[in-house]
């Protein structure tokens, strides 16, 4: 879990109520903090060059700090999963963003998508994946948009979901955090679904065969 500006793991942790997640599916959440030091507004400095590469720089520190904590309390290191706010969203990716954001465009959430087809057309054996938008209204009365690019066999390793008239917070989020706004959709809950269902499809195509 990747804070964005401004932000602690103090205050993301219970802005998220990603801990009663992990608490529920039995996974670990861990929550990395920038110093002040590599950023004065402790932004992930996802922006330069250096922290855009696999193996250097921030990701580097990421990643490392995944393996210590699978070393230490257990883990598979197959199924680690990013997910943040803000600078910290610019280093993962399911896609929330309010079509009302004032200080990320939604532009960029809308950009991430195809990045992210094309990666996934380079790694995967059946790159075709196609759109199905679907729209509704949460609990709190925040109408969306929801839009899974599925491949064949229901896999559906992308999705993106615009949020309408939301700012700059995380949807669904407790007020004991900042940058949130309760009227959600409950984005932790549904990064978790969708996590969730990529493993549970892994396992069933890693799983033998029963007589």
């Amino acid at each position: 879990m990747l804070h964005g500006c401004t932000q602690s793991a103090e205050d993301f942790a219970p802005g998220t109520g990603m801990n009663r997640l992990a608490d529920l599916h039995g996974f670990i959440a861990v929550y990395a903090e920038q110093p002040p030091g590599a950023s004065a507004s402790r932004c992930w400095n996802w922006f330069t060059g250096e922290n855009q590469v696999r193996g250097r720089g921030e990701p580097s520190l990421i990643a490392g700090l995944a393996r210590e904590v699978i070393a230490r309390d257990g883990g598979d290191r197959g199924w680690v999963f990013i997910a943040g706010m803000s600078a910290g969203g610019a280093m993962a990716v399911i896609v929330f963003h309010g079509d009302g954001d004032p200080t990320v465009h939604p532009s960029n959430g809308i950009e991430i998508v195809p990045r992210a087809g094309r990666l996934h057309a380079a790694r995967a054996a059946a790159p075709i994946l196609r759109a199905v938008t679907s729209r509704g209204t949460s609990e709190g009365g925040r109408r969306h948009t929801r839009t899974v690019h599925q491949g064949d066999g229901g896999t559906a390793p992308i999705e993106a979901w615009t949020l309408y008239g939301a700012g700059h917070a995380w949807s669904g989020g407790q007020a004991s955090g900042s940058h949130t706004d309760a009227t959600g959709p409950d984005a932790s809950a549904e990064m978790v679904r969708f996590f969730l269902a990529l493993q549970r499809r892994e396992d069933r195509t890693a799983a033998p065969e029963r007589p």
